[in-house]
């Protein structure tokens, strides 16, 4: 009954979220939008021509669409048209859309020399800041393409401009049937937020049996998120069957159960799963996964199915609005293809990976997308657990940040890499203050801090490496005291907003000092268990963190007894504590 009331519930929300935002708005703020009305000499009225001499402009008034054709007769000449609206004050985003098609396209030598829509904000009759880009043409394209942008308004400016033409092209047109631009105020937003955020409480809240399922977890990075780091009999790894289905391979999930563990982390980048444009699920691929979560589950354990992008198109997604809106739809597909697929009891949906990666942080732009997709989520997965997060990379000092949102079955993931100079030391990833150190013990202390300076590599950040450590000192961050205040501090949160909490991350990276990780990873599980906080380790194998030995291939990979001795495993769990 809960999963058919579920389903109605959102039913509306989900109209409401897949219709254009413009609905909710005020109206659109370019003159002659529709290019109906032209001079004679061709130039559709409101909007200014900027061409060369062998560039042209033609309104087509009559035609259904009516249109306005843009186009360039000799080899490097620009031709573009362009209108400057008034923003009224009180506008937060502005949505643009433009309706075109174009043919015979030759750009010219530099990248940016092709046919361009595109929009820029104005202040005092300048233009100013980045451009807005609606669509980068070469080619041909017969049928009409609808391009829409929704984009904050910076403070102060006082108006926008939309472009539409060509820039130093060889030959070529594009025809516009329309380009609008409506505003999106401060409670034009608060409304489409209230419909996407009950005010109160709803849902079942996780059942203690179902939070006791992912206690103690591992993730297998390496798999389905960034399989061209590993390799297979010498082949390098990559999207494809092959990979999926040799990599990990029986044994090595029964290995992990027989340490001890009771669920994975499944890291799993979209990119071999979603249409960036349309946000369609592709489904070439989807049943090796099927297949991955159907062996971890045949074995016994839970799992964490982690939204983890790596891709290069994932990064900005804040400031990629298809993008972003595509992900929103893929995640009603997927989620429905899980709730069908899946036990809810034992298989979770975490919606996105440290945000922070792709330049969402811990604030309200944040928590309202996060919204969005858990509104989507849950219509199309009534029963199963979502994991979500507040933003950034989801450290402790951002917790609170974010308001979780009021569905009960919901559960916050936290990342705890903590101290930072010990955990990542060496990382070439990191930033270049993390390069030179080496042999960075647990605990740092001012005994042996200046023995620790003594061992960094001389490498340009150097000086920086030094400063870190004697703070690291200062501060008392680097002891087990801080640990444990921090993780009652996540203890404190949930049960301040009656919601449990995993650790979806934690661990130190295999080339610091070996008594210390080993120190380290024992301590903090006994901090973990002390609060009952459920946790994944970073990382199975392979990933410059790893609980196993021997080389990162099928059938050479044995655990490593000491980090699963230090890790308290083999055991039987803590009971869970969780928010009453």
């Amino acid at each position: 009954m809960f999963r058919s009331m579920i389903a109605l519930l959102f039913a509306a929300l989900l109209l409401m979220l897949s219709a254009p935002v413009g609905a909710q708005q005020d109206g659109q703020i370019f003159a002659n939008s529709d290019f109906r009305k032209a001079g004679t000499d061709g130039v559709p009225t409101g909007w200014d021509r900027r061409t060369a001499t062998s560039g042209y402009v033609k309104t087509h008034a009559q035609a259904d669409p009516s249109y306005v054709e843009i186009g360039v007769e000799a080899e490097g000449e620009d031709s573009f048209i362009q209108q400057v609206a008034k923003l009224p004050e009180g506008a937060k985003q502005v949505k643009l859309t433009v309706k075109y098609r174009w043919s015979d396209i030759e750009p010219g030598k530099q990248g940016h020399q092709r046919g361009k829509i595109q929009g820029r904000f104005t202040k005092a009759g300048k233009d100013t800041g980045a451009w807005i880009d609606m669509g980068n043409l070469t080619g041909s394209n017969a049928e009409w393409v609808e391009s829409t942008r929704t984009v904050n308004v910076p403070a102060e400016v006082d108006g926008i401009m939309l472009r539409l033409g060509m820039y130093g092209v060889l030959a070529g047109k594009v025809e516009v049937a329309s380009a609008t631009g409506q505003i999106i105020t401060a409670e034009a937003l608060a409304a489409v937020r209230e419909q996407y955020r009950p005010k109160e409480p709803y849902g079942p809240q996780v059942s203690d049996a179902r939070f006791g399922r992912i206690m103690r977890g591992i993730n297998i990075n390496g798999w389905f998120c960034q399989p061209w780091n590993q390799s297979v009999k010498g082949k390098k790894g990559g999207f494809n069957a092959e990979f999926f289905q040799s990599y990990i391979t029986d044994d090595d999930i029964k290995m992990i159960m027989a340490m001890g563990f009771d669920h994975i982390r499944l890291p799993v980048d979209p990119q071999f799963l979603i249409n960036n444009e349309t946000g369609q699920l592709v489904t070439e691929l989807l049943p090796e996964l099927d297949r991955a979560i159907a062996l971890i589950r045949g074995n016994g354990l839970a799992v964490i199915i982690d939204i983890h992008p790596k891709n290069n198109s994932f990064k900005g997604l804040s400031g990629k609005q298809v993008l972003r809106e595509a992900f929103v739809k893929w995640w009603g597909e997927f989620a429905s293809h899980m709730a069908k697929t899946t036990d809810p009891e034992h298989v979770f949906l975490e919606l996105l990976n440290e945000p922070g990666g792709q330049t969402y942080w811990a604030n309200a732009t944040w928590e309202a997308y996060q919204d969005q997709l858990i509104t989507v989520v849950r219509a199309a997965a009534p029963e199963h657990t979502i994991i979500a997060n507040g933003g950034a990379y989801q450290l402790v000092k951002e917790l609170g940040r974010v308001k979780p949102h009021p569905d009960r079955n919901v559960i916050w993931a936290v990342h705890y890499y903590e101290p930072s100079p010990f955990t990542h030391q060496g990382a070439r990833w990191m930033k270049d203050w993390y390069h030179p150190l080496n042999e960075v013990p647990w605990p740092l202390t001012a005994e042996n801090v200046e023995e620790t300076i003594a061992k960094l590599k001389d490498m340009p950040a150097k000086a920086n490496s030094i400063e870190v450590l004697h703070d690291q000192v200062k501060s008392g961050y680097a002891t087990r005291a801080f640990m444990e205040a921090q993780i009652a501090q996540v203890a404190a949160w949930s049960r301040e907003n009656n919601i449990r909490v995993h650790i979806g991350e934690y661990g130190v990276v295999d080339n610091a000092p070996r008594d210390s990780r080993v120190r380290y990873l024992r301590e903090i599980n006994e901090v973990f268990d002390a609060q009952g906080i459920a946790r994944s380790m970073w990382n199975y194998s392979g990933s410059n963190y790893s609980v196993v030995t021997g080389k990162d291939e099928p059938g050479m990979r044995s655990p490593d007894e000491e980090l699963v001795e230090a890790m308290g495993l083999r055991k039987q769990s803590s009971p869970a504590k969780h928010a009453d």
